[in-house]
């Protein structure tokens, strides 16, 4: 057989049936194959040739929408895994259906109609596709399926996107890969770094349209398959004029498109505090516009620009809309925001941000709303309210929505001050007026005491404690004597150690009053210092009984020789885990038990008092009166227990 690869065959047995031949053509065209057949004399009979129809390997993706009658219709925001042309998709939709284009691309400052089937489409970089969803090209729940030919690019390396012109503010690009891709792998991790905002967006168009925020770093910050985005540049003439997708950032699955059903991401962020407002514009039963604004609160905000900041971009069809912003004054010009970041409120202390709702072709009745859906993320002691500068309107958006007139035109301002609105909010954080916090050491371990003076919002204290070089450890909660009241009579509590650390000299110790929505904030703090023992001490093992090793705590009053030794029930010694001169203090040492038979046994301590010319005596404290410690019996086959005692050498 003549073809790619050659082959011949032999077959005996004209019964034994067919021969397959496997056939890998050289490229995406059409291919051919021929074959002769001959007998084992060398008689051959004459030459055949056949054509190969070949179906080329393709990326492909389906969007999935309700039942195909103009529910899921609009832009998409796509982006091709491989090399392609418009060419790719004319199998796929009716691209003839309209005397309008159908697909755009972006060369930095508007949207350029690729009317032409050889428009280039590369990898990396995104497009926009009008969907009619009707008879001809309907998204049904099933799907409509969009594939392209597979170049074979290398799917595990890096792509790197050139030509970023560092004059334009927003780049479309597109995750290059045929499955879901990081954000946080784009740009090394470092978008702001690069000079641009960590914040990109897609359009999403079920229910009306609007922008979704993906932010770098965040959870769920992942790009599906497919999927186009917007960067944008942080400021103008600076910054890198590439950047690179790592294929460290490729996930396992290529996930689902925004504006495919179910959607993989959301506008939520986990943000400490993230407040997100909606603005729906209707007129009669007809919904006209609708557009949302975030108002991030981060602790470490920049203000004037931050790099989680988003400029609100208008629609795809930039006819008729409206939008609701953050209006910012910078460099001189006015930005409308609308994925702000500031700083968040002081505790306690109002402050108030300018929102502008503007209109553009559209007039109709306005609504602003706070959704309940959305609260999660706000603390419940934050009032936030909507004030319009207009007619002198206020209204608590936990309580209700506000509602207004939207003129064709409105919100055209030349400073954040000209906006319409403002929304005030005020933290009003709980609070606890801590004094006279103390520690002292008792004999079941360390006693704190402390007092307020007031308490508001109050539910209680956690308390903390470090030595020193470690890391605080809440060890215990104290609940409010007023929980959830406010009061100015002053309230006592205490809070008892029960189990400090033995070895140490000080401790440090913290409390966190904690107020109504779970917030611990840091109240007071104090220390104790640890004399030296009166007395010699010698604490039970722990844990007790041992499978590896136990902790053993002993005390010394003074100076002294120390030998620790461990006998079995018929008084023979089996270890001396310790022995030598120890300093005045508490001290700690390690018992290991792996190599000891399961039973009972006595661990003893004896010391030494030296006298002033360096001899040894026994200890008089000591001298003839040990003291035990008993346990329960361990049981057949368990691990060891023991007793304790101390005594004088």
């Amino acid at each position: 057989m003549g073809g790619s690869p050659a082959a011949s065959f032999t077959q005996t047995d004209l019964r034994e049936g067919a021969v397959q031949y496997d056939h890998t053509a050289s490229d995406t065209d059409n291919d051919q194959f021929s074959f002769a057949v001959g007998d084992e004399a060398g008689a051959r009979g004459p030459e055949a040739t056949f054509r190969i129809a070949v179906d080329p390997s393709t990326h492909r993706t389906t969007i999935r929408g309700t039942d195909g009658t103009g529910n899921d219709t609009g832009w998409r925001l796509l982006a091709p895994p491989s090399n392609t042309t418009r060419r790719a998709f004319e199998d796929d939709l009716a691209f003839g259906v309209n005397s309008e284009p159908l697909l755009y691309t972006w060369d930095g400052t508007e949207w350029t109609p690729a009317t032409d089937s050889s428009a280039a489409l590369p990898r990396g970089e995104g497009f926009i596709l009008y969907f009619f969803d009707d008879k001809v090209d309907p998204i049904s729940a099933d799907g409509l399926t969009l594939d392209i030919p597979d170049l074979n690019e290398d799917q595990t390396a890096d792509v790197t996107v050139d030509g970023l012109d560092a004059s334009r503010s927003l780049h479309l690009l597109g995750n290059p890969y045929d499955v879901a891709f990081d954000l946080g792998a784009l740009a090394g991790g470092d978008l702001s770094g690069r000079g641009f905002q960590n914040t990109v967006q897609v359009w999403d168009p079920s229910g009306g349209g609007q922008w979704t925020l993906i932010t770098q770093g965040e959870p769920d910050d992942t790009i599906p398959a497919w999927q186009g985005f917007f960067v944008e540049r942080a400021r103008k003439g600076r910054g890198r004029t590439r950047l690179t997708f790592s294929a460290d950032g490729r996930q396992s699955a290529p996930g689902d498109l925004i504006g495919s059903r179910p959607a993989l991401l959301s506008a939520s962020q986990d943000e400490p505090v993230r407040l997100d407002l909606s603005l729906v514009v209707a007129s009669a039963s007809d919904t006209l516009a609708r557009n949302d604004v975030t108002l991030l609160f981060r602790g470490d905000a920049d203000t004037g620009w931050d790099t989680y900041e988003a400029t609100q971009l208008p629609p795809p069809t930039g006819n008729a809309y409206a939008t609701l912003t953050s209006p910012l004054q910078r460099n001189g010009a006015l930005v409308r925001r609308t994925l702000a970041s500031e700083p968040p409120p002081g505790q306690n202390k109002t402050r108030s941000y300018p929102l502008s709702a503007r209109s553009v072709g559209t007039t109709g009745t306005a609504t602003v709303r706070w959704p309940e859906s959305k609260r999660a993320l706000v603390p419940r002691t934050w009032t936030v309210e909507l004030v319009d500068r207009e007619t002198g309107a206020v209204v608590d958006l936990r309580e209700a929505p506000y509602t207004f007139k939207l003129a064709e035109g409105a919100g055209s301002i030349d400073a954040p001050n000209d906006a319409r609105f403002a929304l005030r909010l005020t933290p009003k954080a709980g609070s606890a007026e801590v004094v006279d916090f103390s520690a002292e050491p008792t004999e079941s371990g360390v006693r704190l005491s402390w007092n307020t003076t007031s308490e508001i919002n109050n539910t209680g204290f956690h308390v903390q404690r470090r030595s020193a070089g470690a890391q605080w450890k809440r060890i215990g909660s104290v609940e409010s004597a007023l929980a959830k009241s406010a009061t100015t009579r002053p309230q006592s509590y205490q809070f008892t150690d029960e189990n400090p650390p033995y070895a140490i000299d000080s401790l440090s110790y913290r409390l966190q009053h904690v107020d109504t929505t779970g917030t611990a904030h840091t109240a007071n703090r104090t220390g104790i210092q640890f004399n030296a023992p009166k007395q010699i001490t010698l604490r039970p093992p722990f844990p007790n009984p041992s499978r590896q090793h136990a902790t053993l705590h002993f005390g010394l009053s003074d100076a002294m020789a120390v030998q620790i030794t461990v006998y079995d029930l018929l008084g023979r010694s089996v270890k001396a885990p310790v022995r030598g001169q120890f300093e005045a203090g508490r001290h700690r040492t390690r018992l290991s038990t792996s190599d000891l038979a399961p039973g009972m046994y006595f661990v003893r301590m004896r010391v030494l008092r030296a006298d002033a010319g360096g001899r040894h005596h026994p200890d008089p404290k000591t001298h003839g009166r040990p003291v035990a410690h008993r346990f329960p019996q361990a049981s057949t086959g368990g691990p060891p227990e023991m007793l304790c005692s101390t005594g004088a050498l």
